[in-house]
Parts: C-alpha cells; structure tokens; sequence
C-alpha cells in the first residue's frame, strides 16, 4: 500500500504582489467608434452604423459606412508578439509569388521595428494587422478603393491602440 503526502500552499500563480492591477482596458468599440469610422473614411457621421455584437463578441466591431465595410478585432491573448511575427513571416513565405497577397509594411500604426514592423497591409484582403505591446489590431475595410481603405485602417488602427 502506498501513502502519498499532497503539500500546497496559495493558488499556484505565482507571488502575491501588493501592486494595484493595471484598469481593464475598455472594450475595442468603445475606442474605435462610428466617428472614428466616419473620420477615416471621409463620411458624414451620420452615414455610419455601427452593426450590433453577435452572441460572445468582446474584441470586434463591424461598421456600415456608406458602401464601406469596416471590421476591427482587438487581439489580447497571450503570446501576441510572438502569434503576430510568425504571421507575417509564414504570409511572405507562403504568398511570395503573389504580391496581392504578401504584407506590406505600413509604418506609424504598431510599434516598429527595424527588422519586423509593427503593422502590413494585406491588399488583397484590405486588411491592416498591427502589433503594439501585447495587443494586435486588425482592421479590415471593404468594398472601397484599395488606396482609401489603406490610409482608413491606418487610421483607425491608431485609434484601436489610443488607449
């Protein structure tokens, strides 16, 4: 017959620690608004919808901006920096030979760096993925000119990081 001794103490995630948590950061819509959206795109205000959250959402907003359609997904899971490199790397490995499809880079959105920058562009998809800290952002903008919908999730990808 065997005996076993279970010793344990606290919860096992690590030390206590007597430093105040950082304030969740608020969720991606309430950063990146109808407004935002508007700002970017050259609309009216009054010409974007902000299309309501499906069952389970937190970290993405879709928008209806005149023929426009603009989806951001906030990513903080863990990892992000890690996820975000090896994304991009598989991205110009996998779609050399096709340039609508191979990132490029977009400066000023994510945090650059000299041999990864901190956010591509996706022509074919018109998406725009950043990375700043430990947050992604991609935001997508459809059914407008690929030059405009560039220069809008650049935009709007630095609204999603504001805060």
């Amino acid at each position: 017959m065997a005996a076993g001794v279970v010793l344990g103490c606290g919860s096992g995630d690590g030390p206590a620690t007597t430093s105040a948590r950082k304030p969740p950061r608020p969720p991606p819509c309430a950063v990146v608004t109808a407004r935002t959206v508007a700002r970017a795109l050259h609309v009216p205000p009054g010409e974007v919808r902000a299309a309501p959250p499906q069952a389970g959402e937190v970290s993405r907003c879709r928008f209806k901006a005149g023929a426009a359609l603009v989806e951001v997904i906030v990513d903080t899971a863990a990892s992000a920096s890690t996820r975000y490199r090896y994304s991009v790397e598989e991205q110009q490995q996998f779609y050399a030979d096709e340039p609508k499809l191979r990132p490029r880079p977009v400066k000023h959105v994510g945090t650059d760096h000299p041999y990864v920058p901190g956010a591509n562009w996706t022509p074919n998809r018109q998406q725009l993925v950043a990375l700043r800290g430990e947050r992604i952002v991609k935001v997508a903008v459809e059914k407008v000119p690929e030059a405009k919908a560039r220069r809008a999730a650049a935009e709007i990808g630095r609204a999603a990081f504001s805060r």
